[in-house]
């Protein structure tokens, strides 16, 4: 039996393409602070966890 494990983290281009929106709204979002982001080096994650209880109560 395999285990799924749950994301941690969503990509930027996720984020996109979930809410359906464009790049350039989805960094604005981010900068919004509605939620927390994690920068590591160049690449940017969202942790899923947050951003899962942010969406829950958009």
């Amino acid at each position: 039996m395999q285990h799924e494990q749950k994301r941690k983290v969503y990509t930027v281009k996720e984020i996109q393409e979930m809410l359906n929106i464009s790049r350039t709204a989805a960094y604005a979002l981010m900068h919004r602070g509605l939620f927390p982001v994690v920068q590591i080096g160049r690449s940017i994650r969202i942790p899923a966890e947050k951003f899962d209880a942010w969406f829950e109560n958009f």
